[in-house]
């Protein structure tokens, strides 16, 4: 895929975007253009990689709102922009606060069967416990929308470097914190 020694190192890149007490999410229709900014790719380049259904761009829905969602984008062998990035992921930080790393779905988890078990509690413990999670996000945890790309070592400097922050107007949502939650 790359000829020039050294490009055979890759290095992940990020760029996080914040509002403080608030919550940033990106717009679900707002990839291609991220992409062309952010990037610098061609529009019909964009377009391409991240049309539904393609096989290497892949959306992640956030709190089943179809229009708020981030994505990952995988490359196989043609590399993204003038940046030549392998891998791009658009997401927020929301998530990691009900991420459970030891189970093998790494998210919150329940089955059916344990839903319905009777509890010592006039609620069931696990909605009961998550909802609290959630209650003291609204205080606490910010949402904080972040992009990362895979680029070869020599292009880690210069991806992201020079983006002015009027770039994501148009690509984010931004609500209160205790909105969001």
């Amino acid at each position: 895929m790359f000829s020039t020694p050294g490009d055979d190192v890759f290095v992940d890149v990020a760029l996080e975007l914040s509002v403080k007490e608030g919550a940033v999410m990106w717009h679900s229709d707002g990839h291609a253009v991220a992409l062309q900014r952010l990037l610098q790719m061609h529009q019909t380049e964009a377009n391409k990689w991240t049309r539904f259904g393609y096989y290497n761009y892949k959306r992640d829905t956030c709190a089943h709102l179809t229009s708020v969602a981030g994505c990952h984008i995988t490359t196989h062998t043609t590399p993204l922009g003038q940046f030549n990035a392998t891998f791009v992921q658009m997401y927020t930080t929301d998530k990691c606060l009900t991420y459970d790393m030891r189970a093998s779905n790494n998210a919150k988890f329940v089955t059916a069967v344990n839903l319905m078990k009777k509890s010592k509690y006039t609620y069931n413990e696990f909605l009961g416990k998550l909802y609290g999670v959630f209650a003291d996000a609204a205080w606490h945890n910010d949402v904080h929308a972040r992009i990362e790309a895979r680029v070869p070592l020599a292009n880690a400097e210069d991806v992201f470097a020079d983006v002015p922050v009027a770039s994501f107007l148009d690509l984010v949502y931004c609500v209160p914190r205790q909105d969001w939650w």
